[in-house]
């Protein structure tokens, strides 16, 4: 497209001296799109394919410019000009996109009034052949070898003598973007590739006011040196677009369009760019601060580059570089490494490189990937010891979206919506929302909103269960509320549990979609659980007595389904018999010998016929070992073969009643 547009754009300039000569008008479209409109990814391919197809190709010319706004969603566009797009929107009340106008009138046809795709060729033809009152003419060109300022001037001329102006009609002078192809839509419907966007209006929005035009007499308009705006993502596509518009009927009268003209030869200098990236790797756990900072640059040229510096700057400090001599061949990538760093929380990176300081050959063109930014998180503990030896929340209080509770943090890298709430979250909630009811905060995963596989954890600092008595029982309890959006939403909650600062966890609890759901599915709206829709939990953790750091985390995992709610987290300590013994009827587990080197024995007693499944997990929580379904009750004795098994520390885990029972065990070689 980009190769089409520039020959059509050289036909164009070529063309456009006759029509000065026969006072020929020159179409002006205007349109208002944006990049998460879905309306426009269907009308603007065929609306963007019209224009290209008669700027210059079938006798006359037609111009554009694209307005992207504020609405229906993400438009980085829009927020790199906000000011200029909005009054436009304002002058003509534009209230839906894709909107447009040809020359200030709303383009009509068997669609909406103003709907692009209402626009045909023999509309453009018939207009393309209406006498024009005036002509503009658009001249610019570099104003230095630098490329960062443009020498303009626009021309209007009137070619009948019949036309009065008063001092409220304008020209309008406006930088553009010729084109700008993302590599991934920037906004949510699919749009990559945007043509003749508005960067700048000369001198604002409110345009040139125009004095009478007499006859053969030109008004002439200047803007020498320019600045090239900031918000341009490749300055080769830098062009100007002029047109006249009386303010009063929103008739335009004229217009005209120079593409860019060519760079200059200047010192040989040569137009380049390149692209960097970050390279994002989690932390190895949640007690190593140390980070090492990467970085790919890519070659975006039709040439190898032989010279250039990579830097960072780490929370505002002096800048770290590297200069890389080695030669890039065009489109290929190279990641620098930098050497570790100590990063905290709230840790930033901004990478960047510099091409010009150390290759005075070449002129960067685009100054918006120059830039690259690692804003975390960097989820580390507060501090690397236990904190305590339980833990006890039940969010009520909380403000609003906190992130996490207290002696807890966020592990948040893929940014799911994931915060506490209460009932001042929506109107519609006129209960507590708290777990049963009993208080009024809770935290959410907003899976509603949230693409599937995404996930998030809240991570307690460690607890410190070294002092607990071996005949003890440890639980964690909590409560939840989840409704699935479909029946095959397949959210999740995991709840997991590791000694060594999370490099290994092991699985406590993991319920997924119809496990998970504790009411109806909600299909068109969010979720907000009712004050009988939370169902209590309860996970054996003594397998962990002993240890004197011990994390245990909550992770929500994402399946675009509806939300999921935690309240009243906490841990027990038993001495005796547990709640989990008592309400999933298993009396006692015991697991021998332990160290374990080839036979391992495991006794349980369940007080009434129940349905147990045990299974072994390693560290990294993989099932190594299972052991079918039986119905059990009474006393109980298996018998298991761990010869298969390499030495290490393991979990058995007992699942009875959708309730698991965990014991640690060792086995040696």
């Amino acid at each position: 497209m980009k190769n089409i547009l520039a020959l059509i754009f050289t036909i164009s300039l070529h063309t456009f001296v006759l029509s000065q000569a026969t006072g020929t008008l020159q179409p002006m479209l205007e349109e208002f799109t944006q990049a998460s409109c879905g309306p426009c990814a269907s009308q603007n391919p065929a609306f963007n394919a019209l224009i290209a197809a008669n700027q210059g190709q079938n006798g006359f010319i037609t111009n554009s410019l694209k307005y992207q706004v504020a609405w229906p969603g993400t438009d980085p566009m829009y927020n790199q000009n906000e000011e200029e797009v909005d009054a436009r929107v304002s002058y003509y009340a534009v209230s839906g996109v894709p909107f447009a106008k040809m020359n200030g009138v709303s383009v009509s046809g068997p669609n909406y009034m103003g709907a692009p795709a209402n626009l045909t060729q023999s509309t453009l033809a018939a207009t393309a052949a209406t006498a024009a009152p005036i002509e503009v003419d658009v001249v610019w060109d570099w104003a230095n070898n630098s490329l960062n300022t443009i020498n303009l001037t626009v021309t209007v001329t009137n070619t009948n003598g019949g036309v009065d102006f008063t001092s409220a009609d304008k020209v309008h002078i406006v930088i553009v973007e010729e084109e700008i192809n993302f590599t991934s839509a920037p906004g949510s419907n699919g749009e990559k590739d945007f043509y003749m966007v508005m960067r700048d209006m000369l001198p604002d929005n409110n345009g040139n006011a125009l004095s009478t035009v007499t006859a053969a007499t030109p008004l002439v308009f200047t803007f020498n040196n320019q600045p090239v705006p900031a918000n341009f993502y490749d300055i080769s596509q830098l062009g100007v677009v002029a047109f006249v518009q009386n303010n009063s009927t929103k008739q335009i009268y004229n217009s005209d369009y120079q593409a860019n003209p060519g760079f200059p030869p200047g010192a040989g200098s040569t137009p380049a760019d390149m692209t960097i990236s970050t390279v994002v790797a989690p932390l190895s756990n949640y007690c190593d601060a140390n980070f090492i900072p990467e970085a790919t640059i890519t070659n975006s040229n039709s040439f190898a580059l032989d010279s250039f510096a990579v830097s960072y700057v780490l929370d505002g400090a002096s800048p770290v570089t590297q200069v890389i001599t080695l030669p890039l061949s065009p489109g290929a990538s190279n990641t620098v490494t930098f050497p570790s760093v100590t990063v905290n929380n709230n840790s930033k990176f901004t990478y960047y490189y510099d091409i010009n300081s150390y290759s005075s050959t070449y002129i960067d063109l685009n100054s918006l990937n120059n830039i690259a930014e690692n804003n975390g998180p960097f989820p580390l503990l507060s501090t690397f010891v236990a904190v305590g030896t339980s833990i006890s929340t039940n969010f009520d209080g909380l403000a609003l979206g906190t992130a996490a509770p207290a002696n807890a943090i966020a592990d948040n890298q893929d940014d799911v919506p994931a915060y506490s709430v209460d009932n001042t979250v929506s109107a519609s909630v006129t209960w507590n929302l708290g777990g049963h009811g009993n208080s009024n905060g809770c935290f959410l995963w907003d899976f509603f909103a949230t693409p599937g596989g995404r996930k998030s954890s809240i991570v307690y600092e460690k607890i410190d269960f070294s002092a607990v008595p071996t005949n003890a029982t440890a639980e964690i309890k909590w409560t939840h509320a989840y409704a699935q959006r479909y029946f095959f939403s397949n959210d999740a909650l995991e709840v997991k549990a590791s000694t060594d600062c999370g490099a290994t966890w092991t699985s406590l609890w993991n319920k997924v979609g119809s496990q998970l759901s504790t009411a109806t599915a909600v299909t068109s709206a969010r979720y907000y659980p009712a004050i009988n829709e939370w169902v209590d939990n309860v996970v054996d953790i003594s397998a962990f007595i002993g240890q004197p750091e011990v994390l245990i985390a909550f992770e929500g995992l994402s399946a675009n389904g509806n939300d999921l709610y935690v309240d009243d987290i906490n841990t027990e300590i038993t001495i005796g018999v547990p709640t989990n013994e008592i309400d999933n009827s298993i009396v006692d587990f015991r697991v021998y010998p332990n160290p374990v080197h080839n036979i391992m024995t495991i006794e349980f007693d369940v007080d009434k016929r129940s349905n147990m499944t045990l299974f072994v997990v390693n560290t990294l929580g993989q099932t190594v070992l299972s052991v079918p379904s039986n119905y059990l009750a009474d006393d109980n004795k298996l018998i298991i073969n761990t010869s298969d098994l390499s030495a290490g520390v393991y979990f058995i885990n007992a699942v009875l009643n959708d309730t698991v029972f965990t014991k640690r065990f060792i086995i040696e070689r």
